[in-house]
């Protein structure tokens, strides 16, 4: 009977050789309800700005970690198959498909290759750069192979393929070439192949892949398991010692792990075991097609049902029902001095060992629900309250301890003395227990209220009640109590704890509180807390760790600086109270209601990968445009929408932000959003620019941006100013020239009527001097009427003139004579 089939038969009949380990890692599932274009994924890698590209057997897809954008989806089976995902060293992206060739993925555009083309055949299943920048393509008739000079060449079985279906293509440390066929493996040293079937070491000629680890073996990935060659040996890994066989690829990590894809789940080997984890473990699917390892350390399986991601970050193994639990809702958790870890449910106990899960619903007979918690005392002996009173186990007998009524036996918490007595927080009181006796402590003895939901001990003896009524503290015999008017947020309080600094630390139903010895500092959700109802507070590293209903908050004690919740692994986002637990190994053991997760902080790994930044689209008025075209806009497209995306693979969901657009805002804006909206801009030139931050406050190296312009209208632009400078220049100089045209006639006008005034002028004086001679007093004679001249400088001369003479002389005026009636009446009477 051939080995497959004995194996085959095996794995049916019992899969006891299987180790499938009882927890659950924090893989997070990506199926075709979130976006892929089909279920079945057989190629992962992520290209040099940091996305991811997934084939899948309907479409290619992208995934930034939020969001898939879908390529060559197509509805028919097969039409849109994509094999293989490939990014050459000049960042150019390949992808290998069924039945349609080669498809190039270019400076945003894409290209297809076909038999046309130089292809052998248009089903690529195995894509191959070699080191002098050649690309191999494996396909259904051998290899072809495009040179650096563009030129095609190929190698068939006529070569010394051993067969023309090709998987696969590795190079050797050596420079030898390994290529996978359906019938064996070939090495090729560049002139001539080696074969290699079942016939000569193979345990199956169906070889999908070929691996070479640190130490130069040569890992044959084929259906019955894992071919290993060194030097002519072989040796193999098969389903007897582990390995579910029909093994796709294999990835090994920084911690010496191997990675292993197989049709029947994803195997984890260290060198000496293999541990199978498949969906019951929190795969989207068993079969598992293809691994890979992003630039975080995470890791991605390609899968029959999806993607999944394996953090590298979260430090966190859960457990549920589906695990051993018997039941989900965890309440409380505890360690023996064996190692095994015991878990408090609603419906009872579940000791797990690190392989072997047991449950405990009844003790001595006695049904056990509403386990609500547990304590190991300083002799060993564990206990667990619940609602029926209290169980002691010494590692060898269960005793079972009832105080007494009006809800004494409701017990919420137990903490000890340093003189080992025992002291139980219930619904009654607080009671303290000896061994032998009960002493209760009740409202009237000086407890703030007896509803009492935790206990603790301080380093100096004291004991710390959280009551729903404050905080009250016993020391010297006395009870004292604080609330909101001591400076406590809230009087309903659930946790109390001691840190390395003897800080004590209260949970409230409003935020949590730090009492320092003289005063109280409040912390909530101002601060960072995803919730203000803190149910428990734990140290560890120099950070606080709260537990919350809506996650679990890392507190650097002033404020919040990551959150764990399933995005982590974690089975719940809401944590269950005082459900918080440090094992021996320094594991953090965590209570929700939907589970338990061990998690470690010392192993988490920080994010030191800057996340590269992108600005995905630019929208105006709702309106996309496209930025490699676009950079000026209307005067009234002044509304801008930017969409932005920093690409963490680990915690896409705590990725933030911080922007600018230079003209308008000089300082960085910090924003949680992957949008923002700028509206009503003025024209102008602008820079909007954007960096991106990942959960552990490593920024991107370079912002991403976009430099465009908003254009003024015509009115307001420079020519348009420009123009009107000019016509106002042309105006003013058309007024100025007129002006002075009507000035210089104006002049000339003045001018000649200046010039006849100035004769007028001239004209009077010569008249007025004229007529100046006759003025003044004339001696004239009153008989003839002669005039006597006047001397010079006023002397009187003895000279008379006749006065027709004396006004000729002085006037331009003639004279003609005649005799006036009276003379001639007088002188003549007879005429």
């Amino acid at each position: 009977m051939p080995k497959r089939i004995i194996y085959t038969f095996l794995l049916v009949l019992c899969g006891l050789n299987l180790p499938l380990y009882s927890q659950t890692l924090p893989f997070k599932s990506y199926t075709v309800e979130n976006g892929l274009p089909h279920a079945t994924v057989y190629s992962i890698i992520q290209d040099s700005k940091g996305f991811l590209w997934l084939g899948t057997q309907g479409g290619l897809c992208r995934f930034d970690g939020m969001n898939f954008e879908n390529f060559f989806v197509k509805e028919e089976t097969g039409k849109g198959w994509i094999w293989k995902c490939f990014e050459d060293s000049r960042g150019v992206l390949w992808f290998g498909t069924n039945f349609g060739g080669l498809l190039k993925y270019e400076n945003n555009t894409w290209s297809t290759f076909t038999t046309d083309d130089g292809l052998l055949d248009n089903t690529v299943r195995a894509i191959f750069e070699a080191k002098n920048g050649a690309l191999w393509f494996g396909n259904r008739t051998g290899i072809s192979i495009l040179g650096t000079d563009g030129e095609w060449r190929s190698i068939t079985k006529t070569d010394g393929l051993p067969d023309g279906i090709v998987n696969g293509i590795m190079n050797d440390s050596e420079g030898n070439f390994w290529i996978s066929t359906d019938k064996g493996v070939s090495r090729y040293d560049g002139e001539s192949f080696t074969n290699y079937n079942t016939g000569n070491g193979l345990l199956h000629n169906t070889v999908w892949n070929v691996f070479e680890d640190s130490n130069g073996e040569i890992w044959v990935l084929n259906n019955d398991g894992i071919s290993i060659y060194n030097k002519d040996r072989w040796r193999s890994y098969t389903f007897s010692d582990g390995l579910p066989g029909r093994v796709r690829q294999v990835l090994k990590t920084d911690e010496n792990q191997y990675w292993i894809a197989t049709r029947r789940g994803l195997a984890n080997f260290d060198g000496n075991e293999f541990k199978v984890y498949s969906n019951d473990n929190g795969l989207a699917g068993t079969i598992v097609q293809c691994i890979y390892q992003d630039n975080e350390g995470n890791i991605w399986t390609g899968l029959r049902g999806g993607i999944s991601r394996l953090s590298s970050v979260a430090a966190t193994v859960s457990f549920t029902k589906q695990d051993g639990l018997i039941n989900n809702i965890v309440t409380s958790i505890i360690e023996d001095n064996s190692g095994s870890i015991y878990f408090s449910t609603t419906e009872g106990l579940s000791m797990y060992n690190g392989r072997i899960w047991q449950s405990i619903q009844r003790i001595n007979g006695e049904r056990i629900r509403n386990i609500r918690c547990s304590f190991k005392d300083s002799k060993g002996s564990l206990w667990f309250g619940y609602s029926g009173g209290i169980f002691k186990y010494n590692g060898r007998n269960w005793k079972r301890i009832q105080i007494g009524g009006d809800g004494l036996n409701i017990i919420n918490d137990i903490d000890e003395d340093i003189n080992g007595v025992l002291w139980f927080a219930t619904r009654g009181g607080i009671v303290k227990y000896n061994g032998r006796e009960f002493t209760l402590f009740r409202e009237e003895d000086g407890l703030a209220d007896n509803v009492v939901r935790a206990v603790l001990f301080d380093n100096d003896g004291n004991v710390w009640c959280a009551t729903r009524s404050g905080v009250s503290k016993y020391e010297n015999s006395t009870w004292k109590t604080f609330t909101t008017a001591d400076g406590l947020p809230s009087n309903n309080t659930s946790s109390i704890y001691m840190d390395n600094e003897d800080n004590i630390w209260i949970g409230t139903r409003n935020g949590i509180s730090k009492y320092d010895g003289k005063g109280f500092t409040n912390f909530g959700m101002k601060d960072g807390l995803t919730s203000n109802i803190c149910l428990y507070v734990v140290q560890d590293n120099g950070h606080y760790y709260i537990g919350t209903n809506n996650g679990l908050n890392k507190f650097d004690g002033n404020k919040v600086i990551r959150i764990y919740g399933e995005k982590d692994g974690f089975p719940s986002s809401v944590m269950n109270q005082e459900s918080v637990y440090r094992d021996s190994e320094g594991n953090l053991w965590l209570g929700t209601i939907n589970g338990a997760v061990k998690f470690n902080p010392s192993k988490e790994k920080p994010l030191m990968e800057p996340p590269p930044v992108y600005i995905k689209t630019v929208s105006v008025f709702q309106k996309f445009i496209d930025t490699a075209v676009i950079s000026e806009f209307d005067y009234k497209q002044n509304t801008f929408r930017f969409s932005f995306i920093g690409i963490s693979h680990s915690a896409p969901e705590d990725v933030s932000y911080r922007y600018k657009l230079e003209g308008i805002y000089d300082d960085w804006i910090d924003t949680d959003q992957g949008t923002v909206e700028i509206a009503q801009l003025p024209p102008d030139k602008y820079t909007f620019m954007v960096h991106a931050r990942n959960a552990d406050g490593i920024w991107s190296i370079k912002p991403a941006l976009y430099e465009f312009e908003i254009l003024p209208p015509f009115w307001a632009t420079v020519w348009f100013r420009f123009l009107v400078i000019i016509m106002i220049f042309g105006l003013v100089y058309l007024r100025l020239y007129y002006l002075k045209k009507s000035n210089i006639e104006l002049e000339a006008k003045i001018s000649e009527r200046t010039k006849e005034l100035e004769s007028k002028i001239t004209e009077l004086k010569e008249s007025s001097n004229k007529i100046e001679t006759l003025e003044g007093l004339l001696p004239i004679c009153c008989n003839c009427k002669k005039i006597k001249l006047e001397g010079k400088d006023g002397d009187i001369q003895d000279d008379w003139i006749a006065i027709e003479a004396y006004l000729k002389s002085r006037t331009e005026a003639d004279f003609s004579h005649g005799i006036c009636p009276d003379c001639r009446k007088e002188l003549y009477p007879g005429i």
